[in-house]
Formats: structure tokens, sequence, C-alpha cells
């Protein structure tokens, strides 16, 4: 009873750690998700790193659950976790789980539960494992974890964050088969041999990428969104590695065969009910406008370095006196650079008639949605927030348009003359 008591109080905490992380998340600039520079910026919050410790704590009790009890028995519990993280996630924000929500949470947790329990995976021996076997299972999961990024990258932000949960779910998978190894490393021959092993520096990289891609589904989207998909896709792949690459075996007889499907199809209905909450759907205009503001952010930075290149480029024209040959390739080198920049206007002048969209038609909407005070208060600040990072932006876009025209002057300015020199053009990017 102990030991299913641990593996209940590990899930509590691992919940209890994702919401404060989720929280911290959130309010991250949103031209930082897939940066690790969003790790960094939330390495230095305190609320955020205080999630990370209970998260931990959740993880080493887990592990002990795990060692001290039957892991077919201990494993389904762990799916608890977001069954504690749905009420911690709103309370936060002061309201009530919808029972529809509720359905989805049971729902995704029963159907893992079963999965798990029809098909009994057990663990393998890893040092059997051949390195050809985790070249291909590694290479698979990494490219199944950039094909869903990628994808998420072409979607609404409702629809990214969980396709990257799921990415960070399977590395998270893919972390802790390879952690079996680095630990039977470490106890056999202490931690020179540990630093000599790949597994070593996998789990590292595993863990690193995974938190990046965790904490980026966590700022596009809440947590309903994008923590169902992590809590089911982390298990489901750890469980096929240890089949795959460790020796491990499932049960596969008929019967129970079929009772890890009828799981699956359980599981798969519950974390699309939760993906699809109207407390989600309802906020996509405001999560479209933040992430849209972020790709702005991003368009703007790669705009100004590459005028700034451009600006460089027509001064050495200028200071080189260069031959006629030259001179042409040049023009229409800078012409090319020229036209790329105006892509990039244009992309740019794109995002913010996307922002001023979204912003419009969410405003619209809140004006005829019932709120608490403690909701209207909640949007108001969070809208105020959003835009003066809009002022930001367009400030940022007309002095980029301003510097653009100058350049375009003096590329227009670069002309041969009869004779064959060349019209220098003249300074001040």
């Amino acid at each position: 009873m102990t030991v299913y008591v641990l593996a209940l109080v590990a899930s509590a905490f691992f919940a209890a750690g994702s919401v404060i992380q989720q929280r911290a998340a959130s309010h991250a600039p949103p031209e930082k998700v897939l940066s690790f520079s969003l790790v960094i910026w939330l390495a230095r919050r305190p609320l955020w790193l205080s999630g990370i410790a209970l998260s931990t704590v959740g993880n080493v009790a887990s592990a002990i659950a795990l060692g001290a009890g039957n892991a077919a028995l201990v494993q389904p519990l762990q799916v608890t976790r977001l069954l504690f993280a749905l009420p911690l996630a709103a309370a936060w924000v002061r309201r009530s789980v919808p029972l529809r929500d509720w359905m989805g949470a049971v729902a995704t947790a029963v159907g893992l539960a079963i999965f798990i329990v029809a098909g009994r995976p057990h663990q393998g021996a890893t040092s059997t494992a051949p390195l050809v076997d985790w070249v291909i299972v590694g290479g698979t999961i990494l490219a199944l974890a950039l094909a869903l990024v990628l994808i998420g990258r072409r979607l609404d932000a409702i629809r990214e964050a969980p396709l990257l949960a799921a990415a960070a779910g399977i590395l998270f998978g893919l972390q802790g088969a390879l952690t079996h190894d680095a630990i039977d490393a470490l106890e056999t021959g202490g931690l020179l041999t540990l630093l000599r092993t790949w597994q070593a520096y996998g789990v590292l990289a595993c863990a690193l990428v995974g938190i990046l891609l965790t904490q980026s589904a966590f700022n596009l989207a809440p947590l309903s969104a994008s923590f169902p998909t992590l809590v089911v896709t982390e298990p489901l792949a750890a469980i096929a590695i240890g089949v795959g690459v460790q020796g491990g075996e499932l049960d596969l007889s008929p019967i129970t065969f079929a009772g890890a499907l009828v799981g699956l199809a359980i599981m798969i209905a519950g974390v699309y009910v939760l993906a699809s909450s109207p407390f989600v759907t309802g906020q996509l205009d405001l999560l479209e406008r933040r992430r849209e503001e972020g790709l702005a952010y991003r368009a703007e930075e790669t705009l100004e370095h590459d005028l700034q290149v451009l600006s460089e480029e027509l001064d050495q024209v200028a200071a080189g006196g260069a031959r006629p040959s030259w001179a042409v390739r040049s023009r229409q080198h800078l012409q090319r650079h020229l036209d790329r920049i105006d892509e990039e206007l244009v992309r740019l002048s794109e995002l913010r008639a996307d922002i001023g969209r979204h912003r419009e038609a969410e405003r619209v909407k809140e004006r005829t949605r019932v709120l608490t005070p403690q909701e209207r208060e909640e949007f108001e600040r969070y809208d105020l927030e959003l835009s003066e990072r809009e002022r930001e932006l367009d400030a940022g876009a007309r002095r980029l348009e301003q510097w653009s025209v100058r350049l375009r002057r003096r590329v227009e300015e670069l002309r041969l003359e009869p004779g064959g020199e060349e019209t220098p053009p003249r300074g001040g990017g």
C-alpha cells in the first residue's frame, strides 16, 4: 500500500511542477519559442525553477515507487498526474474544471492504464542491445520528433502545442531508456566510466531538447492543450523502445491485444476532448495573436540583420573603386539582396495584419462572453500587455521600412557611365 501511495504522491508533485512551469512559460516572450533563449529566460525566473524542483521530486518519488513495487501496477498510477494537473491549473486562474474536461482527463488516464495493464510490458536487459539497434531507434525517434515540430509550425497555436508536447514525450521516452544504460555504467565502473559512454550524453541531449519542446508547448497554449499528449507519449515511447531495443516483452495474445487497442482508442478520444476544450479553443484568437507577435518579432530581427548587411555592402562598393565588371556583378547581387528584403517586408506586413485581425476578433468575442470579474481582469491585463508589444512592433516596422527605402535609393544610384566607370552611391545607410 505504501508503494502505491508513493506513486500517487509522485504524480501530484509532477503535476504541480508542470502547472507552475506552464504558468511561467506562458509569460515568456513568444519569439523565444523553439529557441534555447526560452530556457535561459525561464531559468532566471524563481517561479519556473520551483516548478522544475517539484517535478524533480515527483520523478525521484516515482523512481523509488517503481523500484520498490510491481512496475505493472505502479506505472498505471503515474497517469493520474493528469487528474492532478487539471484542477491545479484551473485553481490557479480561479475557475472550475468543466465536466467535459474531467471526462476527457479520466478517459485519457483510464485508456493509458488499460493499455499498460493489458500489454503487461516487461523490462528487458539493456546491456545486450547492440549499437546499431540504438542508432536505428534513436534516428527514427529524432526524425519523428523533427517531423512533429515542422508540421506544428504550419498550424495554429492550439494545434502546434500538442505536437510539440508529443515530440517532447517521445524524446523523454528515449531519455528514460538511455538512463537505464547510464545507471548500469555508473554502478559498474563509476563516474569516469559513465563519462566515457555515449548514453550519458544522449540522456543530456534528450533532456535539453525535451525541456525546450515542453516549455515551447506551454508557452503556446493552456496546459490542457499540451499536457495530456506529453503524459501519453512518454510511456508509450518508453514501452516501444523497451520492446524494440532492450529485449522487453508485451503480452500479444488475442484477448490482451484487443484490450490494449481498446485502451488506446479510449486514450486518443480523451486527448482529443481535452485538446478541443472550449477553454482552449475559446482563446484561439488571443493565442494566435500572441504567437504571431513572436513571429513578427523574429521577422523584424531577420529584416534588420539583412538591412545592416546590405548597408555595409553598399559602403564597400562606394569605397572600393571597383572594376566595371565587378560593379555589374555587385549591383546584381545587391538587387537580389534587396528583393529578399522586399519579401521579408511583405511577410512582416502580413503578420501585422493578422495580428490586427485576431485582436479585433478577440475583443468582439470578449464583449459577448460572460466572464467573472477575475477573468475580465485577466483578459484586460493580457490585452494591455499584447497591445504594448504591438505598438513596439509597429514602431520597429516603420523604422525598418524607412531604412529599406533609403537603401533602395542607394542601390538605384549604382550606375555605369558610358566610359565604363561606376557612379558610386552616396553614403548614408
